[in-house]
């Protein structure tokens, strides 16, 4: 079983992280809006990836393949969060079956950044 663990940003603007058995939280002292779930994944470089990172992601290969960038999100409809790019969404849950299900063993993709911090990295 996985953790349960989230992040959110504090008036300070630094990111907290805590899991659901976290006691202590005050909710006036953080942006509630930046509040995000761990997906229980991690990309290539070991990063843990949350809901609203922006993701770097290749479909098909890392050298054959388009690459895409897209925001982490979760999927009422599917039940799973999903990289969301505005043409495509790729499931990441590894239990979903969808010819656009990533199943590779070694991740291909990359956290370069989050919604909060970085919203210049999405192209319009």
């Amino acid at each position: 079983m996985r953790d349960i663990e989230f992040r959110i940003k504090n008036n300070k603007n630094n990111w907290v992280y805590f899991t659901v058995f976290h006691n202590g939280i005050n909710v006036k002292n953080f942006k509630i809006e930046t509040l995000g779930e761990w997906t229980g994944l991690k990309d290539k470089n070991e990063v843990k990836i949350f809901e609203g990172d922006i993701v770097k992601f290749h479909i098909n290969g890392e050298n054959n393949g388009s690459t895409r960038i897209g925001i982490v999100g979760y999927s009422k409809r599917r039940g799973a969060y999903m990289f969301k790019d505005g043409m495509l969404s790729v499931l990441i849950a590894l239990n979903i079956p969808s010819s656009l299900c990533i199943t590779d063993p070694e991740p291909n993709f990359e956290v370069i950044g989050n919604i909060y911090e970085n919203p210049d990295l999405i192209k319009e």
